[in-house]
């Protein structure tokens, strides 16, 4: 559902300014504060969307290895039979689903802000809140962007996963009936 989701285009995109946006001090601070407000509010949706795949990265894993586990426990073909093929074909699919749900699940490296580091250098600090606001809603554009791409990379493969997860049960069933 998140992969299928995250395909469509849930999360907005993010359209790329011409050039980083140099602070203007006729603008409102207010104003670059709340776009900042923003844009940490969608950091935060994409952080929930990675947790939400964990997440179902491992009900996918453990279902489709119970099933693996279960198929040749509750019906044993005769070995080279028409049963024991489809049961061969489950456990490639088991296999499939288990390594998308590895590339799903494996640590990547996401973008976190702010790096107490950088802001806490003079030359941030020296900077009206207005222009702080618009020089860290910068670096949050480029964790979305970042992390985003991360995101997607990972529902694609939680989808994949799915699918072989799918097969698996359907040539489970098929190697159970066909005895």
């Amino acid at each position: 559902m998140l992969a299928g989701r995250l395909r469509r285009g849930t999360l907005p995109a993010l359209s790329e300014p011409s050039s980083p946006v140099q602070w203007n001090e006729e603008w409102n601070p207010e104003t670059a504060r709340l776009a900042y407000e923003h844009a940490r509010e969608l950091y935060r949706q994409v952080d929930t969307a990675a947790d939400v795949l964990d997440r179902k990265v491992i009900a996918v894993f453990t279902v489709a290895s119970a099933i693996a586990t279960l198929g040749p426990v509750l019906g044993r073909p005769p070995l080279w039979s028409v049963g024991w093929w489809f049961g061969a074909g489950a456990a490639v699919m088991w296999l499939l689903a288990a390594t998308q749900c590895w590339q799903a699940f494996r640590p990547r490296r996401y973008r976190f802000d702010p790096n107490p580091a950088t802001i806490a250098a003079p030359e941030w600090l020296a900077l009206s809140p207005g222009a702080f606001h618009s020089k860290r809603l910068e670096s949050v554009r480029q964790s979305v962007k970042e992390n985003t791409a991360t995101v997607k990379a990972r529902s694609n493969a939680l989808g994949r996963a799915l699918v072989c997860a799918f097969a698996e049960v359907g040539l489970l069933l098929v190697a159970l009936l066909w005895r």
